[in-house]
């Protein structure tokens, strides 16, 4: 642990002391296991075997309560996503119709099928569009989530030809999985007033006419200022993240972060008062976005942070695209495998300067989204050239996805200081796609280059994306031990896979050091905080291809318990299957 000090409580813990007995797995090099923790106030204030935890509380003449209902359960530290939208995610599913390719779950359990035909699509927006005219909603915008046509099975081109022939009559915004690209059909175009003017870069145009892609942040908010993707009023919102809390929490998941806190506008209010809310089971860390806010504005955050809810990083999102949505930038003259032209930086890199400056000068770590190869040159640039001018030897810039670095790169990343937070979840369902379209069968075996990272010793964490793919720290896990892709079964890139204590510290203690909280969660650790998942099976001893269906049974947040009796929810594509 280090001499941080603890942010203060957020929330007032029990002082109650519980002596919880079961099979921990801390990801304490320390202590690596423990069949005893005490917890109090809400941290540990012991860890050790149940003796040992008896004999502690009788010599500092403690009261206690033995809890024996985990005993023959696993324990592990609370999960930990070091990278996702959590409100984006959760208004998506609240409020915009579902019609992507990957299977997930909506509020209450619900699931929400994939659609990998056009059949299956056509249908499903159709009832989308049915269900809109009948709330009196035609003419008003109606927004889709979750698109990847790389995905569709039958080779179905989504523009906005077709999405006239299922609806002319309403605006529709259609946008993809990645958040990088939307389709929208014509009366979506017409009314955000995109032209053969803009740049042909992010309104795509064919043969003298726009297709309805529309690339990138930028060009897609002109359509959200005109009235597409309303997320509703500030009570929908709390709504909506109290339930997408719960259900991470469901998957064993303490601590969220908003990877870009502030697009498409400032919710730290929103955070501050679900910090202030028991009911919401989760800690929130807001990376945020610039150049947004501004130096005064990143130096309040720090007499405002708890232990519920912080503001210590930065997010730069304004650099390359998504590899699926072949928006990232490769290198100089390169081109994806089936020939598209390489994606390009949204701006120049004095803007980029310009844009991160000021975080860097107050000593504040910053994350920068980076997907191409010629984008982590680019970064590793920039990042070398903020640290010449004003060095910084405790900022932790971290490269954000990063899944095309090479090993090159990853050495420079190594003196320079640099980690990155690569994702979990992009071999498990683009990996097929990766191998015939994007980087080809050569080049997808090292994307995510997780067991390199640890042999060159790059700190990282692996992560969802939410809503890009859905939370899901177990699944999580098993897409890095096993790099298996669901649609096809064919494993990418064996010898980058992680073992499965290598994959549980990504997902706790990892991604806790990315987010520079490493003293106060991550392990389960005496004078931590008592965060704690509990777990039907040991994950360093099934089979690494069961790790996904391994069922969380409770999950503990400061040390208050939520059981839990429902069945595991694990990504299923069955059609394809």
């Amino acid at each position: 642990m280090t001499t941080k000090p603890f942010h203060k409580p957020g929330l007032e813990y029990s002082n109650d002391t519980v002596l919880y007995t079961g099979s921990f797995i801390t990801v304490d090099d320390k202590l690596p296991t423990a069949s005893a923790a005490v917890v109090k106030d809400g941290k540990f204030i012991f860890v050790g075997t149940k003796d040992q935890a008896e004999t502690f509380l009788a010599n500092n003449e403690i009261s206690y309560r033995l809890d024996t209902q985990f005993a023959s359960k696993t324990i592990v530290p609370g999960f930990i996503e070091a990278h996702m939208h959590p409100l984006g995610a959760a208004l998506f599913t609240a409020r915009f119709g579902y019609a992507g390719q990957i299977e997930r779950t909506g509020e209450g359990g619900k699931v929400l099928t994939a659609c990998l035909t056009k059949q299956e699509l056509s249908a499903k927006i159709t009832s989308f569009v049915e269900a809109h005219n009948s709330a009196g909603k035609k003419g008003e915008w109606l927004n889709l989530w979750g698109l990847d046509p790389l995905l569709m099975t039958d080779g179905t081109v989504v523009d906005r030809d077709y999405l006239d022939s299922l609806c002319n009559d309403s605006p529709i915004l259609f946008m993809h999985a990645s958040c990088h690209v939307c389709v929208q059909n014509t009366l979506a175009l017409e009314k955000t007033g995109y032209s053969l003017d803009d740049n042909p870069t992010f309104v795509v145009r064919k043969n003298g006419r726009l297709t309805g892609e529309i690339n990138e942040m930028p060009d897609i908010l002109r359509a959200v200022a005109v009235g597409a993707f309303d997320l509703g009023s500030p009570q929908d919102a709390i709504t909506a993240m109290v339930g997408y809390a719960d259900s991470a929490s469901r998957l064993g998941v303490t601590t969220m972060s908003d990877c870009g806190m502030g697009l498409p506008q400032n919710p730290y209010p929103l955070y501050q008062i679900l910090a202030d809310m028991p009911v919401f089971k989760a800690r929130m860390a807001g990376y945020a976005l610039l150049p947004m806010f501004d130096t005064e504005a990143l130096k309040s955050f720090a007499g405002q942070d708890n232990d519920r809810l912080w503001v210590t990083k930065t997010k730069y999102l304004n650099t390359d695209g998504s590899i699926q949505g072949f928006t990232a930038l490769l290198k100089k003259g390169e081109t994806y495998y089936n020939g598209t032209e390489s994606g390009h930086l949204h701006f120049d890199e004095e803007k980029m300067y310009d844009d991160v400056i000021h975080a860097h000068k107050l000593g504040m770590s910053i994350s920068f989204h980076c997907n191409g190869e010629g984008c982590t040159d680019v970064l590793l640039d920039l990042i070398e050239r903020l640290q010449n001018e004003y060095p910084q030897p405790h900022v932790r810039h971290c490269l954000e996805h990063n899944q095309m670095v090479n090993p090159e790169q990853m050495d420079r990343m190594a003196k320079l200081g640099v980690m990155h937070n690569l994702f979990g979840t992009h071999i498990p369902f683009w990996g097929d796609v990766h191998a015939t379209q994007t980087v080809g069968p050569v080049r997808v075996k090292t994307l995510n280059p997780f067991q390199t990272s640890v042999q060159k010793g790059i700190p990282f964490s692996i992560h969802c994306d939410d809503v890009v793919t859905q939370v899901n720290p177990l699944f999580m896990m098993w897409g890095a031990m096993n790099r298996k892709c669901v649609f096809s079964g064919k494993v990418y890139g064996e010898e980058e896979c992680l073992t499965a204590e290598q994959a549980l510290h990504a997902v706790t203690l990892g991604a806790a050091f990315l987010m520079e909280k490493e003293h106060m969660i991550g392990s389960i650790e005496t004078g931590k905080l008592a965060d704690f998942a509990v777990l039907d099976a040991n994950p360093l001893e099934v089979p690494k291809d069961e790790v996904k269906d391994i069922k969380v049974c409770a999950t503990a947040l400061g040390g208050e318990i939520s059981l839990y009796s429902q069945t595991q929810t694990t990504p299923e594509v069955a059609e394809a299957v």
